[in-house]
């Protein structure tokens, strides 16, 4: 699954990259689906809500096919931790599953839509603790 994690082509080549972004905001006005907390790994409990947001975000990789550029796509985990958890109706038990589910939609998006020309790097969305928009605590991976 970690693909280039000891070597990031968008680090390491002339090559252009584009990243997906605005998924929660899509979720919300295109998709009609419903985030608590405007947390984006709520639409992974749904079949229906999964595979909208799987379509959406594979639409950024068509448009790195089209361009012949590689492509940044986030994990749709906007709050997917210990301190967001309870307040979007899951359990602190869920977190890792949820985490989990959503690098492997991401990863199955990769697995269907790469190529040697048009490489795909899975960034793995954190935080935040607070307000997204004005932190007080800052997340560490230690």
């Amino acid at each position: 699954m970690a693909k280039y994690r000891n070597h990031l082509p968008q680090l390491s080549s002339d090559k252009l990259f584009i990243i997906s972004g605005g998924l929660e905001t899509a979720l919300i006005y295109k998709g009609g689906i419903d985030l608590p907390c405007f947390a984006s790994c709520y639409a992974l409990i749904k079949d229906t809500d999964r595979e909208w947001m799987k379509n959406h975000i594979a639409k950024f990789v068509k448009v790195g096919q089209k361009y012949n550029v590689g492509v940044i796509l986030e994990t749709p985990t906007w709050r997917a931790n210990p301190d967001w958890i309870n307040k979007i109706d899951f359990s602190g038990e869920d977190v890792i599953s949820i985490n989990r589910k959503a690098v492997d939609l991401i990863n199955d998006i990769r697995n269907e839509y790469q190529t040697e020309k048009v490489p795909i790097v899975i960034n793995g969305v954190v935080g935040p603790r607070g307000d997204g928009y004005n932190p007080t605590i800052v997340m560490s991976a230690l």
